[in-house]
C-alpha cells in the first residue's frame, strides 16, 4: 500500500489515503520494471513488496492512468488506444479526447530489463493525482503503440524518475515541474513499506513525497545521510567501495551502485554474488537451485542466525542490512533476496534494500540521501503464499520468466541509452493516421 504526498509552492502540504490490492495474479520478477505539486490526490499500491504503482492523469480533460515509479528510468510512457498488441492494461490513452494532446511525430524505443516499447514522443497536460486537483504541467512523454513482454506488469505504464540523461535532454517531470514553479525543490522521498510480502503488519503505509521529504515520520532517526550521485548516463548512481556478510569482506570488481525503486531484488555482479552465496554455503549449508540460493530457517538455523549484510560507499558510510531483510521465508526454508546479472560492473540497490532506508532524491544538489525507515522488520517472517509460488518440488526455485529476465537487466543499465535503441528491437510502429 502507498500513500503520497505533495508539497505546493504554497506549502500545503496533502496525506493522501490508497488503495490495497488483496488478490493478484503474481508474476515473479525482478527485471526492472518489476522495475513514483501541489494539492492533489495519489493513489498508490504495493504489490506484496514487488511492484509499487500510482496514480497520474494527462490529457485535457484528464484519462487516469497507474503507472509504476521507477527511479532507474526517466520517461513517462502509457499505451495508446490505438495499440493493438500491447500487454493488458486498464487503462489507455485517447489522444483524440485530449484538446491540449501533440504528437511530435519523433518515434523512440525504450528497452528495459524485461520488455520493450515503442511510441512517439507526445506532448499533453500532466497531473499526479486522481482528483485532478495539482497545477498541470506541459510534459512531454511516451504514447506507446507497440511493446512487448510486459505480461507480467500490472500498470499502464511507468513513471520515470531518474535525471534527463536517460531522456535525450528532455526533463523528466519531476525537472519539469520545477522549472513551471510548480515545485521550489527538485526533490522527493520514497518511504517503502514492508508488507511482508502481502502479511498483515502495522507498518506505516509506503509514501512519496514530491518537494520534500518528512523524516518525523519515516525515519527512525533525525538525521540524513547523503552520497554524492555519478549521474551519467542519468541513473541514481553511487560510489561502491566494499561489501562484507558479517566480517567477511567480498572482493569487489565492481564500483557503483544503482538506487532502483523499480527493481525489487539486490542484483550484483555474478563473481560477487557467487561469493555471498559460497559463504551462506560453507557457513549455514544453504543450496543451490535453479540459480536461486535457499538456507535453511527452521531445522538446524533459525533466521536469526544469519549475518547482517553492509555495503560501504564513498567517505566510509556503511549501510547494512539484517537477515530480515534479505531473506524471504516460508516454513523452515528462507529464500535469499538477491541475484545476478552477468558480468557488469555494478549492482542495483532495490527494492530489498529501500525498505530498510528511507531515501531522499536531490535532483538539484546531485545526491541520494538515507535515513534508517521506520520499517518493523516482516519480510523475513512467514511469507508462504509468495514462496510457495516460488519453491516447488524438486527445490526449483524462479520461473523461466525471471531467469531470463535476470541475463538481460544489465542491458537496462548499460545498453538502453548507449545503442541506436529504435535499431534494437522489432517493434514498427503504428500509423498515426
Amino acid at each position: 500500500m502507498f500513500f503520497f504526498i505533495l508539497f505546493a509552492t504554497s506549502a500545503a502540504v496533502i496525506y493522501f489515503p490508497i488503495e490495497k490490492e488483496e488478490e493478484i495474479t503474481f508474476d515473479f520478477d525482478t527485471s526492472g520494471f518489476l522495475s513514483l505539486s501541489a494539492n492533489t490526490t495519489a493513489q498508490l499500491s504495493n504489490l506484496q513488496n514487488m511492484q509499487y504503482k500510482g496514480q497520474i492523469q494527462i490529457g485535457s480533460p484528464p484519462q487516469k492512468f497507474k503507472v509504476i515509479f521507477d527511479t532507474g528510468s526517466s520517461w513517462l510512457w502509457v499505451v495508446s488506444k490505438d495499440c493493438d498488441k500491447c500487454h493488458s492494461v486498464t487503462n489507455s490513452f485517447n489522444k483524440k479526447k485530449s484538446a491540449t494532446f501533440v504528437d511530435r511525430e519523433i518515434p523512440k524505443t525504450l528497452i528495459y530489463g524485461k520488455g520493450a516499447c515503442a511510441g512517439n514522443i507526445s506532448s499533453d497536460l500532466v497531473f499526479i493525482g486522481d482528483k485532478g486537483t495539482l497545477n498541470p504541467v506541459m510534459q512531454d512523454f511516451i504514447l506507446v503503440s507497440k511493446d512487448k513482454d510486459f505480461s507480467g506488469m500490472q500498470a499502464d505504464g511507468i513513471l520515470g524518475m531518474g535525471f534527463d540523461g536517460l531522456s535525450d535532454s528532455i526533463p523528466p517531470l519531476i525537472q519539469n515541474m520545477k522549472e513551471s514553479s510548480i515545485i521550489e525543490n527538485a526533490t522527493f522521498s520514497v518511504f517503502l513499506s514492508d508488507n511482508g510480502y502481502g502479511k498483515s503488519n502495522t507498518n506505516l503505509q509506503s509514501m512519496v513525497i514530491i518537494g520534500g521529504y518528512d523524516l518525523d515520520k519515516y525515519a527512525k532517526e533525525k538525521e540524513i545521510t547523503y552520497l554524492p550521485v555519478i549521474t551519467y548516463p542519468g541513473y541514481w548512481t553511487v560510489r561502491l567501495s566494499r561489501i562484507f556478510i558479517d566480517s567477511t569482506p567480498i572482493v569487489l570488481a565492481s564500483s557503483l551502485a544503482i538506487v532502483d525503486t523499480g527493481t525489487s531484488f539486490l542484483i550484483g555482479p555474478t563473481t560477487e554474488v557467487n561469493q555471498i552465496y559460497s559463504y551462506l554455503q560453507r557457513s549455514f549449508g544453504c543450496s543451490l537451485s535453479n540459480s536461486n540460493l535457499i538456507c535453511d530457517c527452521g531445522n538446524s538455523h533459525s533466521l536469526s542466525d544469519y549475518p547482517d549484510l553492509g555495503f560501504v560507499f564513498s567517505d566510509n558510510v556503511k549501510f547494512t542490512l539484517s537477515p530480515h531483510h534479505y531473506f524471504m521465508k516460508s516454513g523452515r526454508n528462507c529464500l535469499l533476496l538477491m541475484a545476478t546479472m552477468g558480468d557488469s560492473y555494478m549492482w542495483v540497490l532495490g527494492d530489498v534494500f529501500l525498505r530498510k532506508y528511507y531515501t531522499i532524491y536531490d535532483m538539484d544538489n546531485r545526491r541520494v540521501g538515507f535515513a534508517e525507515s521506520v520499517n518493523e522488520d516482516v519480510s523475513g517472517e512467514e511469507s508462504s503464499r509468495i514462496v510457495r509460488l516460488l519453491l516447488v518440488a524438486g527445490g526449483m526455485i524462479l520461473c523461466g520468466v525471471l531467469l531470463i529476465g535476470l541475463r538481460i537487466l544489465y542491458k537496462k543499465y548499460t545498453r538502453r541509452n548507449r545503442l541506436p535503441l529504435d535499431n534494437s528491437i522489432d517493434l514498427p510502429l503504428r500509423s498515426n493516421n
